[in-house]
């Protein structure tokens, strides 16, 4: 496929990696000129359980570029921070023609809501996915997860042959994929782990891992968890709380890998914080469902972010 990736950080990275080594057609495009550069002069590391393998890819700063070397693309990927979803979409409408689909399984709630701001509901793609990247060096990005799983779906009407063939692009570069309607589901299960992780981890700044510890991340996880699960049963969701803890503790108490959150935190980036703790929290205003344990930690977060640099370490 003809695949762009607006963002080509730890995930976007990864995952335009994966894909380009899988045989697709496809441009990473990411506003760090330093990385971007090396990409150009000596194509992309990327590190996976399989190995390392350095990538001859398309890179640049500037979509423009993209449209003028391939036209429009079938497939366009957001992902990015957040906070930079809306400035990201608007960039990528260079190479979104009347026939290209847009993806995000980016962090969070609320991001497909921004990019129909730009493109038709139709051709715009949602979910969610358990891999993890992390990047090293300027053109060089690790697959640090243990989990690729990804759930996809339509935003609106239903799943047709072209979402059919980006699953089966994803899963043939590694990340097992799926079309189904549950994946509303799945981004309250991911809440469910990025509260955790990236809310804890980045006050904490500990790994995965870490913060499932006993005796005090424990408990925490558990409390944070129930109240995801509480937020997301009001909203018509079925998470049921004793599968989600079990589900955490199993998949991220070995993980040695630091949640994105974490990461920009220790870039002195602004963070995820709205999307992730404060969907929670703004959700659980409107329905009436006490949050405490996640308005605390949404808090936190905000309160670091807002203080990079009057921080004593």
């Amino acid at each position: 496929m003809k695949i762009t990736m607006m963002g080509a950080g730890a995930m976007g990275g990864m995952i335009g990696g994966r894909l380009a080594a899988a045989g697709n057609d496809v441009w990473l495009v990411d506003t760090w000129a330093e990385h971007v550069d090396s990409m150009k002069q000596n194509g992309l590391i990327l590190d996976t359980r399989e190995g390392r393998q350095i990538l001859k890819v398309n890179a640049t700063t500037n979509v423009s570029e993209v449209y003028e070397a391939d036209g429009y693309m079938e497939l366009v990927i957001i992902f990015v921070n957040t906070n930079f979803t809306d400035q990201i979409t608007r960039d990528a409408l260079a190479v979104i023609g009347p026939d290209t689909y847009v993806l995000t399984v980016q962090n969070g709630v609320g991001n497909a809501d921004i990019i129909a701001r730009y493109v038709k509901k139709d051709r715009i793609i949602l979910g969610t996915t358990l891999a993890a990247g992390v990047v090293e060096g300027p053109g060089h990005v690790r697959d640090s997860g243990t989990n690729t799983f990804t759930q996809i779906m339509p935003m609106e009407g239903p799943v047709t042959p072209v979402v059919e063939k980006i699953c089966a692009t994803l899963s043939d570069a590694g990340l097992q994929t799926e079309a189904t309607p549950e994946a509303e589901t799945a981004i309250w299960r991911k809440l469910c782990v990025n509260c955790c992780t990236c809310g804890i981890g980045t006050v904490t700044r500990l790994t995965c891992g870490q913060v499932c510890e006993e005796p005090d991340g424990a408990p925490l996880v558990r409390e944070i968890i129930r109240e995801v699960c509480a937020v997301a049963n009001a909203k018509g969701l079925k998470l049921d709380y004793e599968t989600e803890v079990s589900h955490f503790f199993e998949v991220y108490t070995p993980s040695t890998h630091y949640a994105s959150m974490v990461q920009n935190a220790k870039k002195h980036i602004r963070t995820e914080a709205e999307t992730i703790m404060g969907a929670v929290v703004h959700e659980g205003e409107r329905l009436g469902i006490p949050v405490p344990y996640n308005t605390t930690i949404y808090h936190l977060v905000r309160m670091i972010q807002d203080h990079y640099e009057d921080q004593m370490y």
